[in-house]
């Protein structure tokens, strides 16, 4: 427990796209300082992921607040876990991919005022096209902060973390570290 800071409950599949952190586990982490984090998968196409399932999660009500939202805040604060790891490896159109942009900044609002968080994976891009950048770059970071200003910083929060994949190469630390965000 020392080495870890979040740990993520990871077991999905194409049809199991919500998994909720076991009570051990979660008490075993907050007893030793981790949080831990639910996690929200869309499984890749050739794994069984579909649009229309990632379709389904993001509806939206009649105002365009979207449905899942009060209920993932209220499944966070009943089992007592950190935040959401959102998995999103579903190729889609550019429609859903800005939709589950919404859908994320809407999450991360509404759970970093009660202390959670919410972390993206670096799979999808705007485009709705699937592609593992491995580092932070111009096609992950608007899930981190978007809406750039003419000085090129950004101001509106999306997630509160981003996990980078893990193919970093030995071209990973200087491009990330050098990208404004």
């Amino acid at each position: 427990w020392a080495y870890i800071d979040k740990l993520v409950w990871f077991g999905g599949t194409s049809s199991q796209s919500i998994q909720i952190p076991s009570s051990p586990w979660a008490n075993a982490a907050h007893k030793n300082g981790v949080k831990i984090f639910g996690n929200v998968f869309f499984a890749p196409t050739a794994f069984g992921g579909s649009t229309a399932t990632l379709q389904n999660f993001l509806e939206q009500d009649g105002s365009g607040n979207f449905v899942a939202i009060p209920k993932m805040i209220a499944i966070m604060q009943y089992y007592n876990f950190d935040g959401w790891f959102i998995n999103q490896e579903t190729a889609t159109t550019a429609v859903v991919a800005q939709l589950m942009h919404d859908f994320v900044r809407d999450l991360t609002a509404q759970a970093e005022v009660l202390g959670k968080e919410i972390m993206w994976y670096d799979a999808m891009r705007l485009s709705g096209a699937v592609g593992w950048q491995n580092r932070l770059n111009a096609n992950n970071s608007p899930f981190v902060q978007d809406d750039q200003n003419a000085d090129g910083t950004f101001e509106t929060r999306v997630s509160s973390s981003i996990f980078i994949n893990f193919g970093w190469g030995a071209v990973f630390p200087p491009m990330s570290r050098t990208r404004a965000i």
